[in-house]
Protein backbone atom coordinates (compact mmCIF):
# COMPACT_ATOMS: atom_id res chain seq x y z
CA UNK A 1 0.00 0.00 0.00
CA UNK A 2 1.57 3.40 -0.86
CA UNK A 3 2.29 5.96 1.10
CA UNK A 4 -0.66 8.57 1.75
CA UNK A 5 0.37 12.66 1.36
CA UNK A 6 -2.35 14.28 2.78
CA UNK A 7 -0.80 17.70 3.71
CA UNK A 8 -2.36 20.84 3.84
CA UNK A 9 -0.97 24.45 2.56
CA UNK A 10 -0.72 26.58 5.91
CA UNK A 11 -1.27 23.58 8.63
CA UNK A 12 1.82 21.66 6.91
CA UNK A 13 4.83 24.00 6.62
CA UNK A 14 7.66 23.47 4.78
CA UNK A 15 10.38 23.29 7.54
CA UNK A 16 14.13 21.97 6.98
CA UNK A 17 15.71 19.60 9.33
CA UNK A 18 19.80 19.22 9.69
CA UNK A 19 21.12 16.21 7.99
CA UNK A 20 24.48 14.12 8.26
CA UNK A 21 27.61 17.28 8.01
CA UNK A 22 29.39 17.00 4.90
CA UNK A 23 32.74 15.19 4.47
CA UNK A 24 34.23 18.99 4.45
CA UNK A 25 33.10 22.39 5.12
CA UNK A 26 32.12 24.22 1.55
CA UNK A 27 34.33 26.27 -0.43
CA UNK A 28 33.90 28.44 -3.52
CA UNK A 29 33.30 26.48 -6.74
CA UNK A 30 31.79 23.16 -4.15
CA UNK A 31 28.65 22.11 -6.53
CA UNK A 32 25.98 19.44 -5.84
CA UNK A 33 24.16 17.21 -8.80
CA UNK A 34 21.18 14.94 -9.03
CA UNK A 35 19.34 12.71 -11.24
CA UNK A 36 15.84 14.08 -12.07
CA UNK A 37 14.44 11.14 -13.88
CA UNK A 38 10.44 10.63 -12.79
CA UNK A 39 11.39 7.03 -11.96
CA UNK A 40 11.87 4.83 -8.47
CA UNK A 41 14.75 3.33 -10.06
CA UNK A 42 16.70 6.80 -10.75
CA UNK A 43 20.39 7.00 -9.22
CA UNK A 44 19.22 8.00 -5.53
CA UNK A 45 22.60 10.21 -4.70
CA UNK A 46 23.28 13.83 -4.19
CA UNK A 47 26.54 14.35 -6.22
CA UNK A 48 29.38 16.55 -4.39
CA UNK A 49 32.35 18.06 -5.90
CA UNK A 50 34.26 18.83 -2.93
CA UNK A 51 37.54 19.08 -4.37
CA UNK A 52 39.74 18.50 -7.54
CA UNK A 53 40.54 14.63 -5.55
CA UNK A 54 37.00 14.74 -4.35
CA UNK A 55 33.63 14.09 -5.77
CA UNK A 56 31.82 12.69 -2.64
CA UNK A 57 27.95 11.33 -2.72
CA UNK A 58 25.01 11.70 -0.62
CA UNK A 59 22.57 8.81 0.10
CA UNK A 60 19.35 10.80 1.48
CA UNK A 61 17.33 6.98 2.91
CA UNK A 62 20.39 6.34 4.81
CA UNK A 63 21.67 10.31 5.54
CA UNK A 64 24.77 8.96 5.28
CA UNK A 65 27.91 10.44 2.76
CA UNK A 66 31.01 8.41 0.87
CA UNK A 67 33.62 9.15 -1.54
CA UNK A 68 34.12 7.48 -4.83
CA UNK A 69 37.76 5.88 -4.35
CA UNK A 70 38.56 5.73 -8.23
CA UNK A 71 38.00 9.49 -8.56
CA UNK A 72 40.57 10.85 -11.40
CA UNK A 73 42.71 14.24 -10.43
CA UNK A 74 40.71 17.10 -12.33
CA UNK A 75 42.79 19.99 -13.63
CA UNK A 76 42.50 23.45 -12.93
CA UNK A 77 40.94 24.49 -9.47
CA UNK A 78 37.43 24.45 -7.35
CA UNK A 79 36.39 28.13 -7.29
CA UNK A 80 33.98 29.94 -8.91
CA UNK A 81 32.34 29.35 -12.27
CA UNK A 82 33.13 25.56 -11.31
CA UNK A 83 30.14 23.52 -12.28
CA UNK A 84 28.62 19.98 -11.72
CA UNK A 85 25.89 18.28 -13.96
CA UNK A 86 23.95 15.38 -13.51
CA UNK A 87 23.10 13.14 -16.95
CA UNK A 88 20.84 10.41 -16.73
CA UNK A 89 21.56 9.06 -20.29
CA UNK A 90 25.03 8.75 -20.18
CA UNK A 91 26.14 5.53 -18.94
CA UNK A 92 28.18 2.52 -20.66
CA UNK A 93 27.39 1.26 -23.94
CA UNK A 94 28.08 -1.32 -26.66
CA UNK A 95 27.24 -4.40 -28.13
CA UNK A 96 26.05 -7.71 -26.65
CA UNK A 97 28.55 -10.52 -26.98
CA UNK A 98 28.74 -14.04 -25.66
CA UNK A 99 26.02 -16.45 -25.70
CA UNK A 100 22.57 -14.04 -25.24
CA UNK A 101 19.69 -15.74 -23.60
CA UNK A 102 16.33 -14.16 -22.55
CA UNK A 103 17.47 -12.98 -18.87
CA UNK A 104 20.84 -12.83 -19.68
CA UNK A 105 24.11 -11.52 -22.15
CA UNK A 106 27.24 -10.48 -22.39
CA UNK A 107 28.38 -6.89 -22.38
CA UNK A 108 31.40 -6.17 -24.95
CA UNK A 109 34.51 -4.61 -23.48
CA UNK A 110 32.92 -1.45 -21.37
CA UNK A 111 34.10 1.81 -22.92
CA UNK A 112 36.81 3.63 -20.84
CA UNK A 113 38.60 0.51 -20.05
CA UNK A 114 35.44 -0.06 -17.53
CA UNK A 115 35.55 -3.01 -15.37
CA UNK A 116 33.05 -3.65 -12.28
CA UNK A 117 33.33 -5.88 -9.40
CA UNK A 118 30.43 -8.82 -8.57
CA UNK A 119 27.06 -7.67 -8.82
CA UNK A 120 27.93 -3.92 -8.78
CA UNK A 121 25.43 -3.39 -11.09
CA UNK A 122 23.03 -5.05 -9.20
CA UNK A 123 22.51 -2.22 -6.81
CA UNK A 124 22.71 1.56 -7.39
CA UNK A 125 22.86 2.32 -3.68
CA UNK A 126 18.70 1.79 -3.03
CA UNK A 127 18.95 -1.70 -2.97
CA UNK A 128 17.70 -1.58 -6.88
CA UNK A 129 19.93 -2.52 -9.94
CA UNK A 130 20.83 -0.42 -12.72
CA UNK A 131 18.39 0.13 -15.56
CA UNK A 132 19.69 -2.05 -19.23
CA UNK A 133 18.11 -0.77 -22.50
CA UNK A 134 18.49 -3.17 -25.46
CA UNK A 135 18.00 -2.59 -28.64
CA UNK A 136 17.41 -6.52 -30.83
CA UNK A 137 18.63 -4.30 -34.16
CA UNK A 138 21.10 -7.26 -35.37
CA UNK A 139 20.33 -7.84 -38.86
CA UNK A 140 16.72 -10.28 -39.04
CA UNK A 141 16.33 -9.41 -35.70
CA UNK A 142 12.47 -8.16 -33.61
CA UNK A 143 13.64 -4.29 -34.05
CA UNK A 144 12.37 -3.91 -30.92
CA UNK A 145 13.63 -2.02 -27.85
CA UNK A 146 13.28 -3.07 -24.50
CA UNK A 147 14.77 -2.21 -20.62
CA UNK A 148 14.58 -4.38 -17.56
CA UNK A 149 16.99 -4.10 -13.99
CA UNK A 150 20.42 -5.83 -13.12
CA UNK A 151 19.85 -8.00 -10.62
CA UNK A 152 23.07 -9.46 -11.04
CA UNK A 153 26.78 -9.49 -12.94
CA UNK A 154 29.73 -11.29 -13.13
CA UNK A 155 33.06 -9.43 -12.18
CA UNK A 156 35.61 -7.76 -15.49
CA UNK A 157 35.45 -6.01 -18.48
CA UNK A 158 33.02 -7.84 -20.11
CA UNK A 159 30.55 -8.66 -17.32
CA UNK A 160 28.01 -10.78 -18.06
CA UNK A 161 24.37 -9.47 -16.93
CA UNK A 162 21.12 -11.16 -15.35
CA UNK A 163 18.04 -9.66 -15.64
CA UNK A 164 14.98 -9.16 -13.20
CA UNK A 165 12.30 -10.77 -16.06
CA UNK A 166 12.89 -12.08 -19.51
CA UNK A 167 13.23 -10.11 -22.65
CA UNK A 168 10.08 -10.72 -25.25
CA UNK A 169 12.97 -11.50 -27.73
CA UNK A 170 16.28 -13.52 -27.35
CA UNK A 171 19.53 -10.50 -27.76
CA UNK A 172 21.46 -10.94 -30.30
CA UNK A 173 25.51 -11.04 -30.64
CA UNK A 174 26.18 -7.41 -32.10
CA UNK A 175 22.54 -6.05 -30.69
CA UNK A 176 23.00 -2.38 -29.14
CA UNK A 177 23.09 -2.27 -25.32
CA UNK A 178 22.51 1.01 -22.91
CA UNK A 179 23.00 1.08 -19.55
CA UNK A 180 20.95 3.90 -17.92
CA UNK A 181 23.49 4.76 -14.93
CA UNK A 182 23.98 8.03 -15.13
CA UNK A 183 27.31 10.50 -15.21
CA UNK A 184 28.37 13.70 -13.77
CA UNK A 185 30.01 16.17 -15.82
CA UNK A 186 32.31 18.25 -14.28
CA UNK A 187 34.14 21.61 -15.38
CA UNK A 188 36.76 23.47 -13.09
CA UNK A 189 37.79 27.08 -12.82
CA UNK A 190 40.82 28.81 -14.32
CA UNK A 191 42.52 29.08 -17.86
CA UNK A 192 40.74 25.96 -19.54
CA UNK A 193 43.11 23.18 -20.43
CA UNK A 194 43.15 19.96 -20.95
CA UNK A 195 41.96 17.73 -17.77
CA UNK A 196 39.44 21.02 -16.69
CA UNK A 197 36.72 19.04 -18.31
CA UNK A 198 35.42 15.90 -17.32
CA UNK A 199 33.03 13.19 -16.63
CA UNK A 200 32.67 10.53 -13.93
CA UNK A 201 30.74 7.26 -14.83
CA UNK A 202 29.26 5.68 -12.08
CA UNK A 203 28.48 2.40 -13.02
CA UNK A 204 32.10 1.72 -13.53
CA UNK A 205 33.40 4.03 -11.03
CA UNK A 206 36.05 5.70 -13.39
CA UNK A 207 36.62 9.19 -14.56
CA UNK A 208 36.80 9.51 -18.47
CA UNK A 209 40.11 10.73 -20.33
CA UNK A 210 40.21 14.62 -20.65
CA UNK A 211 37.46 15.67 -22.77
CA UNK A 212 37.56 18.12 -25.06
CA UNK A 213 37.58 22.43 -24.37
CA UNK A 214 38.15 23.43 -27.66
CA UNK A 215 35.49 25.98 -28.91
CA UNK A 216 35.37 26.65 -24.75
CA UNK A 217 35.89 30.37 -23.19
CA UNK A 218 39.31 30.36 -22.47
CA UNK A 219 38.74 31.27 -18.70
CA UNK A 220 36.33 30.45 -15.67
CA UNK A 221 36.33 32.60 -12.91
CA UNK A 222 33.32 34.32 -12.31
CA UNK A 223 30.16 32.27 -11.86
CA UNK A 224 28.63 29.83 -14.09
CA UNK A 225 24.91 28.12 -14.59
CA UNK A 226 24.27 24.89 -16.86
CA UNK A 227 20.85 23.22 -18.09
CA UNK A 228 21.06 19.55 -18.91
CA UNK A 229 18.23 18.37 -21.72
CA UNK A 230 18.90 14.91 -21.19
CA UNK A 231 16.68 12.18 -22.92
CA UNK A 232 15.76 10.58 -20.14
CA UNK A 233 14.18 13.99 -18.60
CA UNK A 234 10.04 14.27 -19.09
CA UNK A 235 7.46 16.12 -17.96
CA UNK A 236 6.03 14.86 -14.90
CA UNK A 237 3.16 12.86 -15.82
CA UNK A 238 5.41 10.52 -17.87
CA UNK A 239 8.21 7.64 -17.84
CA UNK A 240 11.53 8.07 -18.67
CA UNK A 241 11.43 6.72 -22.64
CA UNK A 242 8.16 8.45 -23.23
CA UNK A 243 9.31 11.67 -24.33
CA UNK A 244 7.20 15.17 -24.81
CA UNK A 245 4.72 13.98 -27.17
CA UNK A 246 1.79 11.87 -26.75
CA UNK A 247 1.53 9.22 -28.91
CA UNK A 248 -0.89 6.25 -29.26
CA UNK A 249 1.64 3.77 -29.95
CA UNK A 250 3.40 1.83 -27.37
CA UNK A 251 6.81 -0.03 -26.91
CA UNK A 252 9.00 -1.56 -24.30
CA UNK A 253 6.53 -4.26 -23.56
CA UNK A 254 3.61 -1.57 -23.42
CA UNK A 255 4.96 0.24 -20.24
CA UNK A 256 6.33 3.41 -22.83
CA UNK A 257 4.49 5.20 -25.43
CA UNK A 258 5.34 6.07 -28.65
CA UNK A 259 4.34 7.68 -32.01
CA UNK A 260 3.47 5.09 -34.86
CA UNK A 261 5.26 6.33 -38.33
CA UNK A 262 3.31 6.75 -41.58
CA UNK A 263 5.33 8.05 -43.92
CA UNK A 264 9.42 8.16 -43.96
CA UNK A 265 12.01 9.27 -46.28
CA UNK A 266 15.55 9.97 -45.93
CA UNK A 267 15.26 13.03 -43.68
CA UNK A 268 11.58 12.91 -42.64
CA UNK A 269 9.22 11.04 -40.58
CA UNK A 270 5.77 11.37 -40.12
CA UNK A 271 4.00 10.07 -37.30
CA UNK A 272 -0.24 9.48 -36.14
CA UNK A 273 -1.40 10.31 -32.75
CA UNK A 274 0.15 13.14 -31.75
CA UNK A 275 -1.81 16.13 -30.12
CA UNK A 276 -3.95 17.88 -32.22
CA UNK A 277 -2.51 20.76 -30.70
CA UNK A 278 0.88 20.19 -31.25
CA UNK A 279 2.18 23.71 -32.99
CA UNK A 280 4.17 23.95 -36.19
CA UNK A 281 8.15 23.63 -35.00
CA UNK A 282 7.27 22.98 -31.45
CA UNK A 283 10.52 20.34 -31.12
CA UNK A 284 12.98 22.23 -33.12
CA UNK A 285 16.18 21.02 -31.69
CA UNK A 286 14.50 18.05 -29.71
CA UNK A 287 15.08 14.83 -31.27
CA UNK A 288 13.70 11.79 -32.74
CA UNK A 289 14.76 8.54 -31.46
CA UNK A 290 13.68 5.09 -33.17
CA UNK A 291 12.55 2.66 -30.46
CA UNK A 292 11.07 -0.16 -33.06
CA UNK A 293 11.28 -1.40 -36.25
CA UNK A 294 9.66 -5.06 -36.71
CA UNK A 295 10.31 -4.39 -40.98
CA UNK A 296 13.63 -2.87 -41.03
CA UNK A 297 15.14 -4.02 -37.73
CA UNK A 298 18.96 -2.20 -38.24
CA UNK A 299 16.87 0.89 -38.12
CA UNK A 300 16.04 0.74 -34.17
CA UNK A 301 18.55 3.05 -32.00
CA UNK A 302 18.71 6.31 -34.55
CA UNK A 303 18.99 9.40 -32.67
CA UNK A 304 18.56 12.50 -34.77
CA UNK A 305 18.19 16.70 -33.64
CA UNK A 306 14.77 18.00 -35.60
CA UNK A 307 14.97 20.62 -37.49
CA UNK A 308 11.46 21.61 -38.16
CA UNK A 309 8.15 20.05 -37.61
CA UNK A 310 4.72 19.96 -38.98
CA UNK A 311 1.91 20.82 -36.31
CA UNK A 312 -1.62 18.43 -35.75
CA UNK A 313 -1.75 14.90 -34.65
CA UNK A 314 -0.55 13.46 -37.99
CA UNK A 315 2.89 16.05 -38.03
CA UNK A 316 5.67 15.56 -40.41
CA UNK A 317 8.99 16.06 -38.31
CA UNK A 318 12.54 17.38 -40.98
CA UNK A 319 15.82 15.51 -39.18
CA UNK A 320 19.23 17.55 -39.60
CA UNK A 321 20.54 14.71 -41.18
CA UNK A 322 20.02 12.07 -43.07
CA UNK A 323 18.94 8.18 -41.45
CA UNK A 324 21.98 5.78 -41.96
CA UNK A 325 19.47 3.53 -41.94
CA UNK A 326 15.92 4.78 -43.79
CA UNK A 327 13.13 3.32 -40.87
CA UNK A 328 9.99 1.53 -42.66
CA UNK A 329 6.06 2.63 -41.64
CA UNK A 330 6.39 0.06 -39.27
CA UNK A 331 8.81 2.19 -36.97
CA UNK A 332 7.52 3.45 -33.82
CA UNK A 333 9.48 6.65 -32.13
CA UNK A 334 9.33 9.47 -29.62
CA UNK A 335 10.42 13.05 -29.44
CA UNK A 336 12.95 13.45 -26.42
CA UNK A 337 15.03 16.17 -25.08
CA UNK A 338 18.20 16.32 -27.49
CA UNK A 339 20.92 15.62 -24.88
CA UNK A 340 22.76 18.95 -24.56
CA UNK A 341 23.93 20.16 -21.94
CA UNK A 342 23.49 24.88 -22.60
CA UNK A 343 26.60 26.29 -20.33
CA UNK A 344 26.23 30.23 -19.60
CA UNK A 345 29.60 31.50 -17.99
CA UNK A 346 32.41 34.02 -16.57
CA UNK A 347 31.28 37.24 -17.96
CA UNK A 348 31.27 36.12 -21.98
CA UNK A 349 28.08 36.38 -23.53
CA UNK A 350 28.03 33.45 -25.38
CA UNK A 351 25.92 30.47 -24.76
CA UNK A 352 28.47 27.11 -25.12
CA UNK A 353 26.59 23.56 -25.81
CA UNK A 354 27.95 20.32 -25.49
CA UNK A 355 26.10 16.56 -26.53
CA UNK A 356 26.71 15.30 -22.99
CA UNK A 357 24.56 12.60 -23.60
CA UNK A 358 22.58 9.77 -26.50
CA UNK A 359 24.28 9.50 -29.68
CA UNK A 360 27.19 12.14 -29.79
CA UNK A 361 28.77 12.04 -26.66
CA UNK A 362 32.70 13.90 -26.14
CA UNK A 363 32.42 15.75 -29.14
CA UNK A 364 33.95 19.61 -29.40
CA UNK A 365 31.95 22.42 -27.70
CA UNK A 366 29.50 24.70 -29.74
CA UNK A 367 29.10 28.29 -29.78
CA UNK A 368 26.52 30.50 -31.98
CA UNK A 369 29.31 30.62 -34.17
CA UNK A 370 31.51 27.97 -34.18
CA UNK A 371 30.09 24.18 -34.61
CA UNK A 372 31.02 21.19 -32.52
CA UNK A 373 28.74 18.73 -30.85
CA UNK A 374 25.70 20.53 -29.10
CA UNK A 375 23.63 22.43 -31.01
CA UNK A 376 24.70 26.17 -32.05
CA UNK A 377 22.47 28.04 -29.73
CA UNK A 378 21.94 31.90 -30.10
CA UNK A 379 24.41 34.10 -27.54
CA UNK A 380 22.69 35.64 -24.64
CA UNK A 381 21.49 39.21 -24.80
CA UNK A 382 23.75 40.29 -21.72
CA UNK A 383 26.47 38.96 -19.95
CA UNK A 384 25.96 36.61 -17.29
CA UNK A 385 27.28 37.59 -13.42
CA UNK A 386 27.46 36.51 -10.21
CA UNK A 387 24.19 34.58 -9.32
CA UNK A 388 23.69 33.73 -12.69
CA UNK A 389 21.09 30.55 -13.31
CA UNK A 390 19.57 28.62 -15.25
CA UNK A 391 15.81 26.86 -14.94
CA UNK A 392 14.47 24.14 -17.94
CA UNK A 393 11.05 23.72 -18.40
CA UNK A 394 10.99 20.12 -19.95
CA UNK A 395 8.31 18.94 -16.44
CA UNK A 396 5.51 20.80 -17.36
CA UNK A 397 2.83 20.01 -19.10
CA UNK A 398 2.16 22.70 -22.51
CA UNK A 399 -0.59 24.81 -22.06
CA UNK A 400 -3.46 24.86 -24.38
CA UNK A 401 -2.89 28.17 -25.79
CA UNK A 402 1.43 26.76 -26.14
CA UNK A 403 2.96 29.98 -23.63
CA UNK A 404 4.52 27.93 -21.63
CA UNK A 405 6.18 25.56 -23.73
CA UNK A 406 9.24 22.48 -22.65
CA UNK A 407 11.44 24.62 -25.33
CA UNK A 408 11.59 27.29 -23.10
CA UNK A 409 14.74 28.16 -20.35
CA UNK A 410 14.96 31.09 -18.32
CA UNK A 411 18.01 32.41 -17.25
CA UNK A 412 18.57 34.81 -14.40
CA UNK A 413 21.42 36.91 -15.01
CA UNK A 414 22.50 37.69 -11.62
CA UNK A 415 25.05 41.07 -11.62
CA UNK A 416 22.47 41.54 -8.34
CA UNK A 417 19.98 42.52 -10.42
CA UNK A 418 16.25 40.77 -10.85
CA UNK A 419 16.20 40.53 -14.68
CA UNK A 420 14.81 36.97 -16.25
CA UNK A 421 15.36 36.48 -19.95
CA UNK A 422 14.26 33.55 -21.64
CA UNK A 423 16.03 30.98 -24.17
CA UNK A 424 13.88 29.11 -26.37
CA UNK A 425 15.58 26.65 -28.06
CA UNK A 426 13.34 25.94 -30.90
CA UNK A 427 12.63 29.27 -31.82
CA UNK A 428 14.62 28.43 -34.92
CA UNK A 429 17.87 26.96 -35.53
CA UNK A 430 19.75 28.50 -33.15
CA UNK A 431 16.98 28.96 -30.34
CA UNK A 432 16.10 32.68 -29.72
CA UNK A 433 16.26 34.71 -26.56
CA UNK A 434 13.51 36.67 -25.39
CA UNK A 435 13.52 40.62 -24.45
CA UNK A 436 14.54 41.15 -20.81
CA UNK A 437 12.06 40.58 -17.76
CA UNK A 438 12.11 42.28 -14.96
CA UNK A 439 10.53 40.06 -12.29
CA UNK A 440 7.74 41.52 -10.25
CA UNK A 441 10.09 41.13 -6.88
CA UNK A 442 12.54 42.99 -4.95
CA UNK A 443 14.57 40.24 -4.84
CA UNK A 444 18.06 40.43 -6.45
CA UNK A 445 20.99 37.54 -7.46
CA UNK A 446 24.23 38.01 -6.59
CA UNK A 447 27.00 35.87 -5.34
CA UNK A 448 25.91 32.70 -3.47
CA UNK A 449 22.74 32.26 -5.34
CA UNK A 450 22.06 29.13 -7.03
CA UNK A 451 19.28 27.05 -8.05
CA UNK A 452 17.63 23.62 -9.05
CA UNK A 453 14.59 22.57 -11.06
CA UNK A 454 11.96 20.04 -9.83
CA UNK A 455 10.29 18.89 -12.97
CA UNK A 456 8.51 15.99 -11.23
CA UNK A 457 6.82 17.52 -7.87
CA UNK A 458 3.73 20.00 -8.23
CA UNK A 459 3.68 19.54 -12.32
CA UNK A 460 6.80 20.35 -12.78
CA UNK A 461 6.36 24.13 -12.04
CA UNK A 462 8.91 25.15 -9.67
CA UNK A 463 13.15 25.74 -9.84
CA UNK A 464 14.21 26.47 -6.37
CA UNK A 465 16.49 29.54 -5.80
CA UNK A 466 18.52 30.56 -3.03
CA UNK A 467 19.88 33.80 -2.47
CA UNK A 468 22.95 34.96 -2.35
CA UNK A 469 24.05 31.89 0.13
CA UNK A 470 21.46 33.68 2.88
CA UNK A 471 19.10 31.92 4.70
CA UNK A 472 16.14 33.58 1.92
CA UNK A 473 14.61 30.75 -0.27
CA UNK A 474 12.83 31.56 -3.08
CA UNK A 475 10.65 29.48 -5.80
CA UNK A 476 10.17 30.58 -9.45
CA UNK A 477 6.87 29.19 -11.35
CA UNK A 478 8.67 27.98 -14.61
CA UNK A 479 5.24 27.94 -16.09
CA UNK A 480 3.35 31.01 -14.76
CA UNK A 481 6.81 33.20 -14.75
CA UNK A 482 5.98 33.72 -11.14
CA UNK A 483 7.92 34.23 -8.06
CA UNK A 484 6.94 32.96 -4.49
CA UNK A 485 8.55 33.40 -1.34
CA UNK A 486 10.01 29.91 -0.17
CA UNK A 487 11.01 28.22 3.38
CA UNK A 488 13.74 30.09 4.93
CA UNK A 489 16.59 28.47 6.36
CA UNK A 490 17.09 28.75 10.28
CA UNK A 491 20.54 29.05 10.54
CA UNK A 492 22.77 32.13 10.70
CA UNK A 493 24.87 31.65 7.61
CA UNK A 494 28.37 32.12 6.69
CA UNK A 495 30.65 34.21 3.87
CA UNK A 496 28.33 33.42 0.67
CA UNK A 497 30.26 31.72 -2.01
CA UNK A 498 29.81 30.85 -5.35
CA UNK A 499 28.51 27.57 -6.26
CA UNK A 500 26.06 25.11 -6.47
CA UNK A 501 24.32 24.00 -3.16
CA UNK A 502 20.78 22.97 -4.20
CA UNK A 503 19.78 19.66 -5.55
CA UNK A 504 16.93 17.51 -5.03
CA UNK A 505 15.73 13.84 -4.36
CA UNK A 506 12.51 12.16 -4.25
CA UNK A 507 10.78 9.47 -1.93
CA UNK A 508 9.35 7.41 -3.85
CA UNK A 509 6.42 4.52 -2.79
CA UNK A 510 4.56 3.04 -5.39
CA UNK A 511 2.58 5.77 -6.98
CA UNK A 512 3.41 8.02 -3.94
CA UNK A 513 6.57 10.63 -4.76
CA UNK A 514 7.44 13.47 -2.54
CA UNK A 515 10.24 15.62 -3.43
CA UNK A 516 13.00 17.27 -0.73
CA UNK A 517 14.90 20.57 -1.49
CA UNK A 518 18.41 19.31 -0.70
CA UNK A 519 20.83 22.77 0.73
CA UNK A 520 24.24 22.91 1.81
CA UNK A 521 25.66 25.65 3.96
CA UNK A 522 27.98 28.35 3.19
CA UNK A 523 31.87 27.81 4.32
CA UNK A 524 30.30 24.80 6.46
CA UNK A 525 29.98 21.30 7.00
CA UNK A 526 26.38 21.46 7.47
CA UNK A 527 23.71 20.38 5.39
CA UNK A 528 19.62 20.70 5.54
CA UNK A 529 16.63 19.21 3.90
CA UNK A 530 13.09 20.57 3.62
CA UNK A 531 9.59 19.05 2.21
CA UNK A 532 7.90 19.86 -0.85
CA UNK A 533 4.59 19.51 0.05
CA UNK A 534 1.77 19.24 -2.96
CA UNK A 535 0.43 22.38 -4.15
Amino acid sequence: MSTTISSKRGIDKPEYRYLSSALAATVAGNCVSNDQRNASWADPHIWYLQALTSLNKYNPRTDAWDTTPSFTTLGGAIGAGTIAVFCASQGPSGLVGGSPATTSFTLAALPNAGSVNINRLANNGNNIGYRIRVYNNSASQSGKCEERTIVSNTAGTNPVVTVDSPFSFTPAVGDKYELLSGAVYMLTTGTVASGFWKRYDIATDTCSANLSVTNLIGTTSTDSCAAMLDEQYVPYDRKPGDGMLSGGATYNGAINKAIQATAVDSTHITGSGMPSALASNEYVNFQIRIVEDATTPTAAGQRRKITANGSGSSAQFTISSAWTVTPSTSAKFVVENNNDLILVTSASTVTYSYAAGGYAADANWSTASVAGGGTQYANPPAAPGAGCVLAPSYGIEVDAAHISRHSHIAWFKGSASNVVYRLDIAGGANGVWSAALTAPTGMTLTTGTSGVYDPVGNNGRYFYINQNGTVRNFRFNIQHMAWEPWADVRYTPGTAVAGGRLAIWYFWDGATVLPFLFISGQVTAYCFECPIWPN
